[in-house]
């Protein structure tokens, strides 16, 4: 197919207006879930190997790598947001065909493309999972997009993963996390970071495959799941899980710790470096004459 019959066929399916896009400046790119359009062959070929990405990543957390759907992701990276703040949208048509909008922009982060993606999949694997449920834009709950978009963005930058970890440990656990539903306006952080905490923490608990599936694919519905997550963990109640959360988050956090002294020991370790009469040398006395004939 020549680049313009692409471009066509494009605009009868998710009605692109001429304003936006011309077919003579079009860069398309495909690969197993996504298709990518936009006017810049370098952010072009960027989103289709990170979408590949996503999608691996996601279908591994959904323990489904054999997943395959011919209605595509189209991706269409656009200079100008609509309200001027959103990063991207999500948009699903009658006959299922999911259109994720990127708004490419300077202040785009990695995060917020990592999350759009993840959207623009799982609403596509939700349409096709679940059927009308997912007719409407990401009816998922909060917390397991947040998750799995936090989950990947570690894996692209795993030094990440203990900010993740103290941002989530100095705000109070939102119980909510269960229940709200995801939105474009809804904030990244510390949602995103109390996600990530909350998912790594249900991935160490002593839970079978299959009952992880069972929350994980209950949070895809939209169907609030703590009480079922705490009783398949032997947690008691909310009370007794904030401790273990507390106490969790504290021991991650210590995994990832750099070997650096803090400001206050750094501080005083330079001055005492600036200052050389007050540097001590200890020898031993077994090897206090080092020159060559005393060896």
């Amino acid at each position: 197919f020549s680049l313009s019959a692409i471009f066509l066929s494009l605009t009868s399916v998710f009605a692109l207006s001429a304003s936006e896009w011309e077919a003579s400046d079009l860069i398309v790119s495909e690969n197993r879930h996504f298709q990518i359009v936009g006017r810049d062959a370098p952010s072009v070929a960027y989103i289709s190997q990170l979408s590949s990405f996503i999608a691996e990543s996601v279908l591994v957390e959904l323990a489904d790598p054999r997943y395959d759907n011919s209605r595509t992701v189209l991706v269409q990276l656009n200079e100008v947001s609509p309200g001027g703040t959103q990063a991207y949208s999500v948009q699903i048509s009658q006959l299922g065909f999911v259109t994720l909008s990127i708004y490419w922009q300077d202040k785009l982060d990695l995060y917020s493309t990592i999350e759009g993606l993840v959207c623009g999949f799982i609403q596509a694997y939700g349409y096709a999972s679940y059927g009308a449920l997912y007719s409407v834009p990401v009816p998922a709950n909060a917390w397991i997009i947040q998750a799995l978009a936090s989950n990947a963005y570690v894996q692209l930058r795993p030094k990440m993963a203990r900010s993740f970890y103290l941002e989530a440990e100095g705000a109070p656990f939102n119980f909510l996390l269960f229940e709200g539903r995801f939105g474009n306006s809804l904030e990244s952080h510390p949602m995103a970071a109390q996600s990530f905490a909350l998912y790594r923490w249900m991935k160490k608990q002593s839970l079978s495959a299959g009952n992880k599936q069972k929350i994980i694919r209950s949070a895809l519905q939209g169907i609030g799941s703590l009480e079922n997550l705490l009783w398949h963990c032997s947690v008691e109640s909310k009370t007794a899980f904030l401790e273990i959360w507390k106490a969790f988050l504290q021991q991650e956090q210590a995994k990832y710790r750099g070997q650096f002294f803090d400001l206050n020991r750094s501080k005083v370790w330079l001055e005492s470096l600036a200052s050389f009469s007050e540097i001590s040398f200890e020898t031993d006395t077994q090897f206090e004459d080092l020159r060559v004939q005393s060896l």
